[in-house]
């Protein structure tokens, strides 16, 4: 090797195209390793970092790295494979390496997975973190006097692949002070992404999780001690990409921000900036499970951005324990999501299908349960198979009888010099607990789920049926058993679970022809994101009062206490809740006004505030003024510029609905009067 020129060190944390830019963030666990790359080996290594295929495509024309490493997870593995292929034989002595969280950590499934799959083409695979087995890799680089001496003995954290030969240097150990990794963003290693409005800053300001779930990459023993950054680098790191980011949101990448003390003082810091400056105009965080006060200073702090998300995955007892999870109890929730409504702040939780040991009647019952609580917002989806879970695992799999199926993973679709790329995910079809047509059936649930709560369009008028002790499964049963009754919900709840079934293959390969036949008819490709444009084309469209209507006429089926009284305390209510659902959508498309008014027979906004307990005929009064304000008026209007860019409408409705937290769905409702 020519140990006096400089490395030339070529780093790609690619996105795919095809649908804009996805993942649309900056890339920041290249940017770690480059910022600790220049940090030991100075002005030795000349780095390039790549977010963009078409951008390493040209460069790898014209100039020849000695390390290509890529950052391969679920959603870039097939386009990193491409890209490894091409420099391999452009470039053939190029060192090429693999890291990122779809790397094993052992010999056997590196092999089965990468190198007797794709035929040796990586010479270097780096589980875990990469920063330090990149710096040991290229010293050895630097040190040799060809490229075979280069893997001669084991290199530390990496393993080899040379001449059909696997082997494993001692793998390192985390880092225990990841401050030695320099800041990406405050050495200038972000600055190329930062002045590219499509990609939103990433920030972590720390690593580990102490929790253990088994469907999550961050539930390996490896990462369990949470490793911090300093707290006045995280505010520095925010200040800067405020300066210098053209994207005026950010994403706080941790686990669980809340779970350490210094994280209360870190969102105040947020909360202060927003409150004084507008900034971020977005934000995007994961916060600690718990129900402590620490977590909730967090959450109040950031009410404006996120709502206060306690996830449950799940209310079964038996699930829980097959997955490695412990929940507060549903009383402590209870009692945090009370707190919260008192505190004017958006409350939500998560639950997923598809779990060992859930059924399909367990899970219907955890609905119900989430409905219980008063929740403002329920993410409700199936449960995705990631390489190097437990639950992803060979034993897992057979123990719990799980039969997979795949889809095109979320604008994960590319066609780099006319050849077609795409990734697939993979999530659970069937089980020992619940047949395929039982969770297909539970695609339309989440549909509904995602209409009624989690987007909150009809938030209200499920919790007025709650009070009458009308729960929401059996709304969902009331609609699904009946397209004469209730046409346009039936056939909503059908279309979505149809489409679900439509895109939906026993393999990856089969997956591809779907996609190449679409390609190849020339026809304009359907959105990936078909849940966001399905609901957006209902609400933001001509059905949503006649669906309303629908809505409330299942409920009016179900009504147990019939008597003339309370029967038009009920139609009356709920004609007030059809007046505010209406008023309360913030349609992207549109340049809606800041605050709007109504007047309405029933104090609305008390018996929200007061968690839906008792019925809405208790608050009856006298014709009560209401503001209806867009939460965040300049992150409103960045997105509706931004879709006005786009292709279609159907890309302006994904925009939205990917880019804004639940409390920027719709209107927040204050009294008229009130500063």
């Amino acid at each position: 090797m020519d140990t006096k020129a400089r490395l030339k060190i070529f780093l790609a944390d690619l996105g795919h195209t095809y649908f804009n830019i996805s993942p649309s963030t900056v890339p920041i666990g290249i940017s770690y390793v480059k910022a600790m790359l220049q940090k030991h080996f100075k002005g030795g290594v000349e780095i390039r970092t790549f977010r963009y295929p078409d951008a390493l495509l040209e460069r790898i024309k014209i100039e020849k790295p000695d390390v290509a490493g890529f950052g391969i997870y679920a959603w870039n593995e097939n386009l990193s494979i491409w890209f490894a292929r091409a420099v391999r034989r452009m470039h053939p002595d190029a060192i090429l390496v693999a890291g990122g969280l779809n790397i094993p950590a052992n010999e056997g499934n590196i092999r089965e997975r990468y190198a007797d799959r794709y035929g040796g083409l990586f010479d270097v695979y780096i589980p875990y973190e990469g920063e330090l087995p990149m710096v040991r890799l290229l010293e050895r680089v630097m040190g040799a006097l060809s490229r075979q001496n280069i893997f001669s003995d084991p290199i530390q954290g990496c393993f080899t692949y040379d001449r059909g030969r696997l082997s494993s240097g001692l793998l390192l150990p985390l880092l225990g002070d990841v401050n030695e990794i320099p800041s990406p963003y405050l050495t200038g290693a972000t600055d190329e992404f930062l002045g590219d409005p499509m990609l939103m800053p990433v920030i972590q300001t720390m690593r580990g999780c102490p929790y253990r779930c088994s469907y999550c990459v961050s539930g390996e023993k490896v990462y369990s001690k949470i490793r911090p950054f300093s707290l006045e680098r995280a505010k520095d790191e925010i200040l800067y990409i405020k300066k210098h980011a053209k994207n005026r949101s950010f994403r706080i990448t941790d686990d669980n921000l809340g779970i350490l003390d210094r994280d209360v003082e870190l969102a105040e810091f947020i909360g202060r900036l927003y409150s004084k400056e507008g900034y971020p105009e977005a934000l995007k965080v994961y916060t600690d499970k718990a129900t402590n006060d620490r977590v909730r200073r967090v959450a109040l702090a950031l009410k404006e951005h996120i709502p206060y998300n306690i996830s449950l995955q799940s209310t079964t007892p038996e699930v829980l324990k097959n997955i490695n999870r412990r929940n507060c109890s549903m009383k402590e929730m209870s009692e945090a999501f009370r707190w919260a409504k008192e505190n004017n702040m958006v409350t939500g939780t998560e639950i997923l299908h598809g779990f060992p040991g859930e059924t399909y009647e367990t899970f219907t019952r955890c609905v119900n349960d989430v409905y219980e609580l008063r929740v403002d917002g329920v993410g409700c989806h199936e449960v995705w198979l990631l390489p190097n879970t437990e639950l992803a695992s060979k034993d897992s799999r057979a123990k719990h009888g799980f039969e997979s199926h795949f889809t095109l993973g979320a604008d994960a679709l590319s066609i780099i010099d006319e050849e077609l790329i795409c990734e697939c995910e993979e999530h659970v079809k069937s089980s020992k607990y619940m047949t395929a047509e039982e969770h297909y059936k539970l695609y339309a649930v989440d549909f509904y789920v995602t209409i009624t709560l989690f987007y909150g369009y009809m938030r209200e008028l499920a919790y007025h049926g709650f009070t009458y002790g009308i729960k929401p499964i059996r709304i969902f049963d009331e609609i699904i058993g009946s397209s004469d009754k209730y046409p346009i919900l039936n056939g909503l709840f059908s279309e979505y679970a149809g489409k679900v079934k439509g895109v939906y293959f026993e393999s990856t390969e089969g997956v591809y022809r779907h996609v190449k036949s679409i390609i190849d008819s020339k026809k304009p490709f359907p959105p990936t994101r078909f849940r966001h444009v399905l609901i957006g084309e209902f609400v933001f469209g001509d059905k949503f009062d006649k669906g309303i209507d629908e809505y409330i006429d299942a409920m009016t089926v179900l009504l147990d206490d019939k008597d003339d009284i309370k029967a038009r305390d009920f139609s009356s209510a709920a004609r007030d809740l059809k007046k505010l659902a209406m008023n309360m959508v913030l349609n992207p498309e549109k340049k809606e006004e800041e605050n709007i008014y109504i007047k309405l027979n029933h104090d609305v906004l008390s018996w929200a505030r007061g968690s839906y307990r008792d019925r809405l005929g208790r608050y009856k009064c006298a014709p009560v003024r209401l503001k209806l304000s867009v939460p965040n008026i300049a992150h409103f209007n960045d997105i509706h510029e931004r879709g006005r860019k786009l292709r279609n409408s159907s890309e302006w409705k994904q925009s939205f609905f990917r880019h804004t937290n639940t409390p920027g769905m719709r209107r927040r409702m204050s009294y008229a009067e009130e500063a």
